[in-house]
């Protein structure tokens, strides 16, 4: 017996992936209907089921196309539980990159590419397949399989394995590159094809509609620039390692190349400016710096986690000291993304070096005391902190439009 499945990846999650959780929700939700269909009506019920929701070649209905991905085989949960778990293992870093809306329209379009592969194989290898009805996730599920493979190819998968021979059994987990697991799973499902219509293989499984599906996938990773990315994140992991060890020239290096092959990525530009800082060139790490905010607040979300990986990235003085280099505006910027991060303790730290800040214009420094206090009062519930940094503001910028707020603020408070 030998058993081998991926249970998770080395790629990170930047965001929840409400989509993929939801797509595993229903597939669950069907498939124990499925179950209830079976146990009232027995397979005869289910059978007229999988061909009222399945995909027959041979008569096809074009909301099957959609319903197919949803449906699978029952009783025995094994195909609906071998399908979720990759769902589970890849869906979600797709979902991290695409965004819930695209990455819903691809998953559920992409069963149309599997469909058809699947649908001419069986016309040229066994036209009488044609009339059974073809169902599971696995079709949508090989193209995000075949778009992992492209924008997480220096990434690893990691891989629970588990055989027996005789009396001995053993089992454990081994992480191997993404690429390389990806590339025999497709040859393998190749091989597979070939042989289930030799009657050698599972004749029950759809082998071509999973090649169909991953070159889906691959085709779409680079109409959606997916390689160029992979390739300023793999440079950016590198750069990350060598600032872990000081060396920021060398960091530098990388950091450029990847902010040439990906300009909008703020994270590899935080860490470019971070480092030009460093190594004394203070102008052109300003420059990168304008540039990360620039792209950074254009999405706030990926800005805000570009921010709070920098802070993980890099040790406190050399992210401390970017701080400083910034323009009041730019400070600014960085604290509301950290607040919106939800990172406040460094968010407040960034406001208050803009309300200290004598050379800061007074509007700014005002806005600063305001969301300060307001972090204080939200997230802290400390009243008298909130409280005497209003009392200041209204005391130093007694005509700063913010003022107003910060005395309705203070009536509120009981502290007018």
């Amino acid at each position: 017996m030998f058993l081998i499945a991926p249970i998770g990846t080395s790629a990170k999650l930047r965001r929840t992936p409400i989509i993929t959780y939801l797509f595993i929700g229903i597939n669950v939700l069907v498939y124990f209907l499925e179950l209830v269909v079976y146990f009232t009506g027995y397979n005869n019920a289910l059978q007229r089921l999988f061909y009222t929701l399945g995909f027959v070649p041979a008569n096809p209905k074009w909301y099957a196309l959609l319903t197919s991905i949803f449906v699978h085989d029952a009783p025995l949960p094994f195909h609906i539980l071998g399908n979720m778990v990759y769902l589970w293992v890849f869906g979600r870093h797709i979902e991290n990159v695409l965004g819930s809306a695209v990455y819903a329209l691809f998953y559920t379009t992409s069963q149309l590419g599997a469909i058809l592969m699947q649908v001419i194989a069986l016309k040229l290898l066994d036209p009488k397949a044609l009339l059974i009805p073809q169902v599971g996730a696995s079709g949508a599920i090989a193209a995000l399989l075949g778009l992992f493979a492209v924008r997480f190819y220096h990434e690893r998968i990691e891989l629970f394995y588990a055989y027996s021979v005789l009396l001995y059994f053993r089992y454990g987990t081994v992480q191997l590159p993404s690429l390389a697991v990806l590339s025999v799973w497709f040859a393998l499902e190749i091989l597979s094809g070939v042989l289930s219509h030799f009657s050698v293989g599972d004749t029950t499984v759809g082998h071509w509609a999973h090649v169909g599906g991953f070159l889906v996938g691959v085709v779409a990773a680079f109409s959606f620039g997916s390689l160029k990315e992979a390739q300023a994140e793999s440079l950016t992991i590198h750069a990350e390692w060598l600032l872990r060890c000081g060396m920021f020239s060398a960091a530098v290096k990388y950091l450029k190349r990847a902010v040439r092959i990906d300009p909008a990525n703020a994270f590899s530009r935080f860490l470019l400016s971070a480092s030009l800082a460093r190594v004394g060139d203070v102008n052109l790490a300003v420059a990168h710096l304008q540039a990360a905010l620039r792209y950074g607040t254009r999405s706030s979300s990926s800005g805000s986690h570009a921010l709070t990986e920098l802070v993980s990235a890099l040790p406190e003085e050399v992210w401390g000291e970017l701080i400083q280099l910034s323009t009041p505006q730019m400070r600014l910027d960085m604290a509301v993304l950290f607040e919106r991060a939800c990172n406040y303790e460094i968010a407040l730290r960034v406001f208050r070096s803009i309300v200290l800040d004598e050379h800061a214009e007074e509007e700014l420094r005002a806005l600063a005391t305001i969301r300060s206090a307001d972090i204080l009062l939200k997230h802290y519930s400390d009243r008298e902190g909130a409280a005497k940094m209003l009392k200041w503001l209204c005391e130093r910028f007694p005509n700063s439009q913010w003022a107003d707020l910060a005395r309705h603020m203070l009536q509120r408070l009981g502290k007018a």
